[in-house]
């Protein structure tokens, strides 16, 4: 959401909202190659894919909901809706989606 606020609302970042950033991706990548890398669930059958499956899953969704984040703040700000309207059009399109 960050950067898709940054590339499309023109908003400016702070160096430690860069360094949180920096540290979520940081933890993202050890725990999604630590579920890579594990041993403990090995069978014949298993090579990876069901893995790395759920993490593109997983990044889907987070993209989703960033891009969702981002209309919701250029619609409250930029565009002349009553907040009610936003939260409505938030509700359908959760209701859509679900």
């Amino acid at each position: 959401a960050a950067l898709l606020s940054m590339l499309l609302l023109g908003k400016k970042m702070h160096c430690v909202q860069w360094l949180g950033i920096g540290y979520c991706i940081v933890g993202v990548a050890f725990v999604g190659s630590s579920d890579l890398l594990s041993k403990h669930a090995e069978t014949v059958e298993d090579d990876g894919t069901e893995a790395i499956l759920g993490i593109g899953l997983v990044m889907l969704g987070q993209g989703v909901q960033a891009s969702q984040i981002i209309v919701e703040e250029y619609m409250l700000k930029r565009v002349d809706f009553p907040a009610m309207h936003i939260i409505g059009f938030e509700g359908m399109w959760g209701f859509f989606v679900h």
